[in-house]
């Protein structure tokens, strides 16, 4: 079995539209669940004397940050106690079912459990599609966006600190902004005599110049001002 992909820190990729980014995330999420159940249980070596905690209960919040902890913590405790494979999927919903709380417990009994509608059997995937598509999808979109638009420069964490934090940000969207607003965003948030250095001795241009070619051009005129101050 390959090793699971990780995320690359402080990246973005400008070119994901809005549906190609969602599906891209939700991929990432059914990939973690093959990686980690997918194997029969007899494949997994048995570790005695190791006690996994289950996850904290997840209560539907939407955060994709305490999500993914969650669905990781979920399927590590999945894996290690051997619950995997085809044959063991239904015991895998309803587990699952045991680590929620609140409003993540209602939509639980009303959609997978619940007896007011026709019997249907759940696999583990389309639980957590259906479960991410309800409870992470236009709210988390929403907040992340007012966070982006909220983020501010400070000479402390300096233009390098206030892109990254905007990507961070962006992050959180599943529906990310096209390279154009980031480089505007960015240039808007930097301070007025540090965005007027930048045109008048750096050969920026929003359209033509790539983001990291804004970037250096951004951290040199910060460096040079700091130096005269």
């Amino acid at each position: 079995m390959e090793p699971p992909q990780r995320e690359q820190e402080h990246t973005w990729d400008a070119s994901l539209s809005s549906t190609n980014y969602q599906s891209d995330v939700l991929h990432h999420y059914l990939m973690m669940i093959h990686e980690k159940t997918s194997l029969l249980p007899e494949a997994i070596v048995e570790i005695k004397g190791i006690k996994i905690e289950p996850p904290e209960l997840y209560d539907g919040q939407d955060d994709l940050v305490i999500w993914e902890r969650w669905l990781n913590s979920l399927l590590n405790y999945f894996y290690f106690y051997r619950v995997v494979g085809l044959q063991l999927d239904s015991q895998c919903v309803m587990l699952m079912g045991m680590q929620l709380s609140r409003i993540a417990t209602t939509w639980y009994t009303q959609e997978v459990t619940g007896l007011s509608h026709a019997p249907q059997r759940w696999t583990f995937k389309e639980v957590i599609t259906a479960m991410f598509k309800w409870f992470l999808t236009e709210i988390t979109t929403q907040k992340a966006v007012d966070a982006f638009y909220k983020i501010k420069f400070t000479k402390a964490k300096g233009a390098l600190g206030f892109w990254n934090k905007l990507v961070q940000a962006v992050e959180q969207m599943l529906t990310p902004p096209d390279s154009g607003i980031m480089k505007r965003q960015f240039l808007n948030g930097l301070p007025h005599e540090m965005v007027e250095a930048i045109f008048k001795t750096q050969a920026i241009s929003i359209k033509l110049s790539s983001v990291r070619d804004i970037i250096d051009a951004s951290c040199q005129v910060e460096a040079a001002l700091h130096y005269l101050q």
